[in-house]
């Protein structure tokens, strides 16, 4: 999903600038502040949000970013869009289909370091992300209809990282029991044989 969807459903709450804007996003999924003012500058060039210098508390000035009804628009056709919505493959997939190549302790280290990420962003999700969300909703509040899809939000970020953890623990679990070919079965299979150009070329004078 394009940044500036997600910086417009922000605004569509309630207006703010690019450094608390990007402060509403996970900790773990945070843009950098650069890439959040160049998706604010391409949205205000693009009529979605409108910008307005203001005075803050403490009288120092600040860009304030509003959503326009071309922003509700946008975000009307963004949610209706069926674009953008294929499956996307795994970081370690790739790995997997190509594993015959390589040594398994290498390919059961690099499964590890993945169930150690996944394991990481599940407990920032059961617990800071959790908090920093409840937090928000205390701050600024909410409706009944977005706690409810917040809820099922959270529900498929917790369900799918704890699906990946238990296949990739099987995963290793299999790999560590398979029985593989000798390394120098593995080597000529990996390598198949080839005329080199020079005898192709001499065949054909021939």
């Amino acid at each position: 999903m394009a940044l500036s969807h997600m910086l417009l459903g922000l605004l569509a709450d309630r207006p703010s600038n690019g450094y608390y804007l990007q402060k509403r996003f996970f900790h773990n999924q945070r843009p950098p502040l650069p890439q959040v003012y160049r998706a604010l500058h391409e949205m205000a060039k693009n009529g979605f949000i409108k910008v307005e210098k203001v005075r803050g508390k403490s009288q120092r000035s600040q860009y304030m970013c509003a959503i326009t009804d071309a922003g509700y628009a946008e975000l009307d056709r963004w949610i209706k869009t069926r674009s953008g919505m294929r499956p996307t493959i795994e970081g370690f997939m790739p790995r997997i289909w190509f594993a015959s190549l390589f040594n398994k302790e290498d390919i059961i280290s690099c499964l590890k370091a993945y169930v150690d990420k996944k394991r990481e962003e599940l407990d920032y999700g059961e617990g800071k992300g959790k908090t920093f969300y409840e937090r928000g909703v205390e701050l600024y509040g909410t409706t009944p209809q977005a706690e409810f899809y917040h809820g099922l939000f959270f529900d498929y970020w917790i369900k799918r990282l704890a699906s990946d953890i238990k296949w990739l623990e099987d995963a290793i679990d299999k790999i560590s029991s398979y029985k593989e070919d000798s390394p120098s079965t593995k080597a000529k299979r990996a390598i198949p044989k080839s005329r080199s150009i020079k005898s192709r070329t001499t065949k054909k004078r021939k």
